[in-house]
């Protein structure tokens, strides 16, 4: 990909009135030669016209073009799922990440998969999940770390009611999540459908207030006798 085919793909998805962008660059990684001028004009569009969804697929971001994009993104309120596999994004560019992680209140999905990012990165990454109480996915795979940094995840998720995904190795590398943070996130996920469900539930008696059911002739009233 270059600077005009991303330019004639950020002008169709804005013709379209598209919400969710994904772009996606040429097969040929050595095809794709974006620069930082790229990168403020994703930005520029993305404050304008504030989509949900931002992907940025296999067009090879390097870490000072994703430190840009983030510090452009910091007090962004729309995008609620940022998706960057298939690049070259370093530990530079993921500690950039972890500290839109930690501002960011908006963001649900951080998919990272497939870049460049060793345990440096990973165990920034980490910690910004300790204040944060929004995401609820981060996929990491296929990144030059260490098995290890499953115990810095675990430590960070200890306190963590939010966050229910987290991918850090493949189904066939042979390697898995340790139980204890499989139960975390197991139980975030489930405190989610509960919190749903009472939501859910109070919403159907505020409804029936608002019908007055509540005091319908069909049922009997506190204190009443039969």
């Amino acid at each position: 990909m270059n600077s005009r085919e991303l330019n004639h793909q950020l002008v169709d998805l804005i013709i379209e009135g598209e919400t969710e962008w994904i772009i996606f660059g040429n097969h040929h990684m050595d095809e794709n030669h974006l620069t930082l001028q790229d990168m403020k004009r994703v930005a520029a569009c993305v404050y304008v016209y504030q989509p949900t969804v931002l992907g940025l697929a296999n067009i090879g971001i390097t870490d000072q073009q994703i430190i840009y994009l983030v510090d452009e993104l910091r007090d962004n309120t729309s995008l609620e799922k940022l998706y960057l596999p298939f690049n070259a994004i370093s530990d530079h560019g993921a500690e950039a990440l972890a500290k839109l992680i930690t501002h960011n209140s908006s963001l649900f999905e951080l998919i990272l998969f497939c870049n460049e990012i060793s345990n440096r990165g990973m165990v920034a990454l980490a910690h910004s999940l300790i204040t944060n109480d929004t995401l609820l996915e981060l996929e990491v795979f296929c990144n030059p770390f260490t098995p290890d940094i499953a115990d810095k995840f675990m430590s960070a998720l200890a306190g963590n009611r939010e966050l229910e995904t987290l991918t850090l190795f493949t189904d066939n590398s042979g390697m898995a999540l340790p139980k204890k943070l499989s139960r975390q996130l197991e139980r975030n996920r489930l405190h989610h459908e509960q919190s749903y469900n009472d939501l859910h539930q109070l919403s159907f008696l505020a409804m029936k207030r608002q019908l007055g059911e509540s005091t319908s002739p069909y049922s009997p009233r506190l204190g009443s006798k039969r």
